[in-house]
């Protein structure tokens, strides 16, 4: 099929990737926003950082989701897996 084809798989494939992460981050930024705003519950959100609009919550996440994409090798997490047994 040629070069063109390849370049149009990748590009696609690149959108649908980034579509997917920012769909994620969005949907974090909101479920956290909504445990910040919620003053009825004693959570843990609400009581670490209440009323945080989205934005700043969608930024968090980001900044934490970001350097984890990053990392090349996760056995510095293997320990986690022992945690869950």
């Amino acid at each position: 099929l040629g070069k063109p084809s390849s370049t149009l798989v990748f590009t696609l494939t690149l959108a649908a990737s980034l579509g997917v992460c920012s769909t994620y981050i969005a949907f974090i930024g909101q479920t956290l926003s909504s445990l910040s705003s919620d003053p009825t519950s004693n959570k843990f959100i609400h009581q670490l950082a209440p009323n945080l609009p989205e934005t700043t919550w969608e930024f968090l996440t980001a900044l934490t989701v970001l350097p984890l994409s990053l990392m090349r090798n996760y056995g510095i997490f293997a320990f986690t897996s022992a945690l869950g047994v």
